[in-house]
């Protein structure tokens, strides 16, 4: 580890990436084989690993991120999934097979709310357990956690979904912007939060411009609707006296976008690893920290015991969350 940095940031104040291609072309064919060996029992100790790379190839001021997690509570995890997807399937079997048709046109209607209800917990809980598992300096990230808030974003989700659903995709930017604004308040180092300023009207002005802009280009201008929302979001992030910024042209996305559709399409997805290594450099070694830290001030907390169960739903209901 380096010398302790300074209590103020004045320079080296930008996240650094420096994993390489060849390396993780490595570990990712070992995580392919493993699994395929295990018939996909070996899933979360591959998810473990590659976040284990990523994270520590990733550092700010010298010193690398730590990801702690392991593959033993991922699979406790993925256990919990299949036995809920069992229950599930049960439940619907029954009530379809021997119930009245009006108690299973009902149930069928109801069902949607359930998973809505379902997802606003996958959301929360897997989000908790990647930051709980995540620490810096040794010192860790976590979310505040008690029933009372785990309960306003379920509040905060479900309004969103159902209004998402009502205005046929219009109130979506909103529900993104409040997931992202609920998350970052709720996120510390340490004992030091994190805080979010962005206003929904603008991230919606934002979203809605790129999705017009992006069509009407046939998704030419896709790159740039990325960095727009990367940008306004970090910009938006706050620790202590100071905030995220990236600077990324739009123009440099965009070729990085190009080159990496050609190359895995020339090599039917075997530069997979290398365009993703390429990728993080792009956009992670362009993050900056703009202002001051007091990091000699911020002090360890206790360690999160985090359930598992949201972190794995997330992958196995393919919920992007984007955080």
């Amino acid at each position: 580890m380096s010398e302790a940095a300074s209590p103020t940031l004045e320079s080296n104040n930008k996240l650094s990436y420096d994993g390489d291609g060849f390396d993780l072309a490595l570990l990712m064919l070992k995580n392919f084989l493993l699994t395929a060996l295990t018939l996909g029992i070996y899933i979360p100790w591959a998810r473990t690993n590659f976040r284990r790379y990523l994270w520590g190839h990733t550092g700010f001021q010298g010193d690398r991120a730590q990801y702690t997690g392991s593959g033993n509570e991922l699979f406790s995890g993925y256990l919990k999934v299949g036995f809920l997807f069992l229950v599930v399937s049960i439940i619907v079997h029954v009530v379809n097979t021997f119930s009245p048709k009006f108690i299973a046109i009902g149930f069928s209607l109801l069902s949607p709310f359930l998973y809505i209800w379902l997802f606003s917990i996958v959301l929360y809980s897997g989000y908790r357990y990647r930051v709980s598992r995540t620490s810096w300096r040794h010192i860790r990230f976590g979310v505040l956690r008690n029933h009372d808030e785990a309960k306003t974003f379920m509040r905060l989700y479900i309004k969103g979904a159902l209004l998402s659903a009502l205005t046929l995709g219009f109130y979506y930017p909103f529900l993104r912007h409040n997931i992202i604004e609920f998350l970052t308040r709720k996120t510390r180092l340490g004992d030091s939060p994190f805080d979010y300023s962005g206003k929904a009207v603008e991230y919606r002005n934002i979203y809605f411009k790129g999705i017009l802009l992006t069509f009407i280009t046939f998704g030419i201008y896709g790159p740039w609707f990325f960095l727009e929302l990367a940008q306004y979001r970090l910009a938006h992030t706050h620790f202590q006296q100071a905030r995220l910024a990236i600077s990324v042209p739009g123009k440099t996305l965009f070729g990085y976008s190009i080159g990496s559709m050609l190359l895995n399409m020339i090599t039917l997805g075997l530069a997979t690893p290398w365009m993703i290594n390429w990728g993080l450099k792009i956009l992670i070694n362009n993050i900056r920290v703009e202002g001051s830290l007091d990091l000699t001030s911020i002090q360890n907390t206790s360690p999160q015991t985090q359930k598992t169960f949201g972190d794995s739903a997330v992958e196995a209901f393919d919920i992007d969350i984007g955080l």
